[in-house]
């Protein structure tokens, strides 16, 4: 395999979801997949793992595994819950690169803390409408959320219940005219008091009164946007926005990249890899065009999409047997990337003692190898997981019986297996 085609390979399982490679692929799962009805509804889910201090004393972390083509309702959800944090580090290729994202400053103003009190509270009607949902009426109190929220929500809740003044924030259920309950959540503002102007402002949300959905639209005929657009589901960059306030960029910039590349021996390749991504060039161009077949068959559509999700729950055992030739792009790909995010979080913890919440959100792949440095070097233990759908097919609307499905499994794991076994004996 030539080195433009294995920088390809590498990069179709890392900006589909992550790769892990073998270092550190038994440390922690970030993706799954579940099926349901004889194997006709598969899902693929994602991950947000939280991590509290040994010690007492430091944020909560929580590392969110990025999907980068997915279902609508998933990324309405990550974003709302990446939203009501502190601090969200967020993968980027093509940013200002390790640490330069001029949004870094010494703490947030009162004008953001506001953004994020507001976001936050957001976050905490969508808990309290799962819990009215699961409970039959709405919680008595933020402590009775939490405490009615299972071990996956538990500590979501937890790290929602105080605003970003750290104040907490006031609950409470009304009567209006029609006599309908109205459930609320109130942050004080910046001085602690109700009324208020400017950031002293009180921020009142109810789940009654959803904000309208932000349209980002698309962000270009890419390889991904292609992918996206061809099995009708969404690309991240397109349906969530990494502008808030509390987002920081924490990742090599292009040119850093494209430095390490050369350095190691990849000299002139770094522009092909992202001409492939951007749907430039003669490979961008013939994956686009097998992609753009598929919106004509919804059979066609949903089998890819069952595909995809095999290969994504075993995309770990497929990147270590792929090493080799592949060993010094997958340590640019992956550990010099994750270093950039890992020193960003430890300057964090050192710098900024008044950020309660930090998230990370990046593919994966990449999330072991940071789960590793915040349990190991930073003295955390993981405290919670919570599993988000983030594509979902449907193989009985387009036709497929049980028996197809199960037999369709099976020709992708011997596939799969396959190529595996192909890759050791290329090693040997």
């Amino acid at each position: 395999m030539g080195v433009r085609m294995r920088i390809a390979a590498a990069l179709a399982g890392w900006f589909a979801g992550g790769i892990l490679s073998a270092a550190t692929a038994q440390i922690g799962s970030f993706m799954r997949v579940a099926e349901d009805d004889d194997g006709l509804r598969p899902r693929l889910e994602a991950a947000i793992r939280a991590y509290s201090p040994v010690s007492g004393q430091g944020p909560t972390i929580f590392l969110a595994a990025a999907v980068h083509v997915g279902d609508q309702q998933f990324y309405h959800g990550l974003q709302e819950f990446l939203d009501a944090q502190d601090l969200v580090l967020f993968e980027g290729v093509g940013g200002p690169g390790a640490g330069n994202d001029p949004r870094w400053g010494t703490g947030p103003s009162d004008e953001v803390r506001a953004t994020v009190s507001r976001n936050r509270a957001r976050l905490l009607c969508t808990l309290i409408q799962e819990h009215s949902q699961r409970e039959g009426g709405y919680p008595a109190t933020l402590l009775d959320l939490r405490d009615h929220a299972g071990e996956s929500g538990r500590l979501m809740v937890e790290s929602a219940m105080i605003d970003a003044w750290s104040q907490p924030f006031v609950y409470g259920v009304v009567t209006s005219d029609a006599g309908t309950r109205v459930p609320y959540v109130m942050s004080l503002g910046s001085d602690g008091a109700l009324d208020g102007e400017g950031t002293a402002a009180d921020i009142v949300v109810s789940p009654v009164y959803a904000p309208e959905p932000v349209n980002l639209g698309s962000t270009g005929e890419g390889l991904q946007q292609q992918l996206a657009d061809a099995l009708g589901l969404e690309f991240q960059l397109a349906a969530m926005s990494h502008e808030g306030p509390n987002w920081r960029n924490s990742d090599m910039s292009v040119e850093q990249l494209m430095q390490r590349l050369d350095d190691a021996g990849f000299t002139g390749e770094g522009e092909g890899l992202f001409d492939l991504l951007s749907g430039r060039g003669i490979m961008g161009r013939l994956a686009g065009f097998g992609l753009r077949l598929l919106s004509f068959s919804p059979r066609l559509r949903e089998m890819t999409k069952a595909m995809l999700l095999s290969m994504l729950a075993q995309a770990d055992e497929l990147m270590a047997a792929q090493v080799g030739g592949m060993a010094d792009l997958m340590e640019i790909l992956l550990e010099d990337r994750n270093q950039v995010v890992i020193e960003d979080l430890k300057r964090v913890l050192a710098e900024q003692s008044d950020v309660r919440s930090v998230a990370i959100i990046y593919g994966a792949g990449h999330l072991p190898g940071i789960q590793k440095a915040v349990i190991e070097d930073m003295g955390y233990r993981e405290s919670g997981v919570r599993w988000h759908t983030a594509i979902q097919a449907d193989l009985a609307s387009v036709g497929v019986s049980p028996g197809e499905a199960k037999m369709f499994r099976s020709m992708l794991e011997r596939s799969i297996e396959r190529e595996r076994q192909r890759q050791e004996r290329r090693n040997r």
